[in-house]
């Protein structure tokens, strides 16, 4: 790794870049072929990586080099190398030549003491590897590390998309004591209250053209979402109809454990009931939501599903039990970026279409059509290429996907990451007609609070591995929500 190591630290060509890749890249691959799937895929990863770590990058248009210098990017799809500790990734990028018998020096140096005073803001050991801890912990390590980089410009792409409001508080501390300094921000994102919160003025883009730009004073909410999505909405979470009525409890959770990572954790959802689990990063949402699924193994604890006790040992068990779980990063664990549309949606179902060892085309293609149809999905066709849709569109893929299997319990972790407020719409628009015509049992995971409030039937609150509240969803209130996550 000692070529690696080098080709990361000293400055790079960025021209060369590719080639630069494809020479060491085999040498790097020998090493961790077990832990990834495809050739393509990791030089395309590391590739990616290289780029964002070259913050000495250097061109022979020196016009270029002096831009590329002068800017500091976050990026909401992050490919952190595996089996660099965060010590050595944050090191190495910020502080270009630290040696790693230095890194002792790292944390006492006066140059970056208050660099590392920001890291400790946050609840994560930086000498851990970076696959070691959670995928929410990933963003906030980009984010700090452009921070520490020191640049003219900083250009944030959907950078609190998996931070809680605590976070994105510190975050935006950080970012008005960093304009006072006379950095820039060029701030990418989908939520709208943060962009009257910290942004100055406002460009908003459809179809790839800039379609309105106003000082953040002079306009409201509606201005932006109207010219987002080319028309008036009243209410993005909709409303659920007085005629609506829940049924019986549907799903049961009792005393569910895994040993150090959460414990005792009893709730119910009822039938056509959408139910919110809400906290901080590392509460334990999404590691609850994963062991119900079966991903990850309980030490201990009940469930049960229309009145039968659940008993299984991993996902496809669960799938055949009625259980379903969208996971909160599509890219990697959700959906086959490099399949089309349709052996997506047949994917957690392939008995169905298939008929001996023959796929079923026809059967295929016309469930496949019934779904775009009915989830709204924007492609030119069911043979498009997964990967080459949009955010947005790709979400309501694996949510159909899913949806395919009939579940009678649907968990959906953090089903609006990543995509534009038109795509929310719909979405939201699809989990509350899902609730109602499938009378399945939703549990939602999400770290963004307005929706946790606007969609919810019923709030949890999680801290430390447990529940620490329930609330109802019309009474509840960010201000009651953030007092049960962060209190004492």
């Amino acid at each position: 790794m000692d070529k690696l190591d080098k080709i990361i630290r000293e400055p790079i060509d960025i021209n060369r870049l590719p080639n630069l890749i494809d020479e060491y890249f085999p040498e790097y691959w020998k090493e961790y072929e077990n832990e990834h799937d495809s050739l393509v895929e990791q030089r395309n990863n590391l590739l990616n990586n290289l780029s964002k770590l070259g913050k000495v990058l250097f061109s022979e248009n020196k016009e270029q080099e002096k831009f590329l210098n002068m800017i500091s990017n976050v990026d909401f799809d992050i490919n952190l190398l595996p089996y660099k500790s965060l010590t050595r990734y944050i090191a190495n990028i910020g502080y270009k030549g630290i040696d790693i018998d230095e890194i002792d020096d790292f944390y006492t140096d006066p140059n970056i003491s208050n660099y590392y005073c920001n890291i400790k803001e946050y609840t994560f050991d930086i000498k851990e590897n970076v696959k070691n801890i959670l995928y929410d912990i990933h963003e906030v390590v980009e984010i700090l590390k452009a921070m520490s980089e020191k640049p003219k410009v900083i250009v944030l792409d959907e950078p609190t998309s998996s931070l809680t409001e605590i976070e994105v508080k510190q975050l935006f501390k950080n970012i008005r004591k960093l304009k006072e300094g006379g950095i820039a921000f060029i701030y990418i994102s989908h939520h709208l209250s943060e962009i009257f919160e910290i942004a100055d003025t406002v460009t908003v883009l459809r179809d790839g053209m800039k379609v309105a730009s106003s000082a953040v004073r002079d306009i409201d909410e509606e201005f932006i979402v109207s010219n987002m999505v080319g028309r008036n909405i009243e209410n993005i979470y909709g409303r659920r109809d007085e005629s609506e009525l829940v049924g019986d409890v549907l799903f049961e959770a009792k005393n569910l454990s895994s040993e150090g990572v959460f414990k005792d954790v009893s709730f119910y959802i009822r039938e056509g009931e959408i139910v919110g689990f809400s906290g901080l990063v590392g509460a334990g949402r999404t590691e609850v939501a994963r062991a119900i699924f079966g991903v990850d193994a309980l030490s201990g604890g009940e469930m049960f599903l229309g009145g039968r006790k659940l008993s299984y040992k991993n996902c496809g068990e669960a799938v055949k039990q009625g259980v379903a779980y969208m996971t909160e990063d599509r890219k990697k664990l959700g959906l086959y970026l490099t399949f089309d549309i349709r052996k997506n949606l047949a994917a957690n179902r392939l008995k169905q279409f298939t008929r001996g060892i023959m796929l079923d085309e026809a059967k295929l293609n016309a469930a496949s059509d019934e779904s775009v149809k009915n989830f709204g999905v924007v492609t030119p066709s069911i043979q498009q290429i997964v990967g080459n849709l949009s955010g947005g569109n790709q979400q309501k893929v694996l949510l159909a996907a899913w949806v395919g299997i009939e579940p009678r319990l649907l968990i959906v972790d953090e089903p609006t990451r990543g995509v534009d407020v038109g795509a929310k719409c719909d979405i939201y628009v699809l989990l509350r007609r899902l609730a109602k015509e499938l009378k399945c049992a939703i549990m939602m995971v999400s770290s963004d609070l307005p929706e946790i409030l606007g969609l919810s039937d019923r709030i949890y609150v999680m801290k430390n591995g447990g529940i620490v509240g329930e609330l109802a969803g019309d009474e509840a209130s960010e201000h009651s929500v953030i007092k049960l996550a962060a209190g004492s």
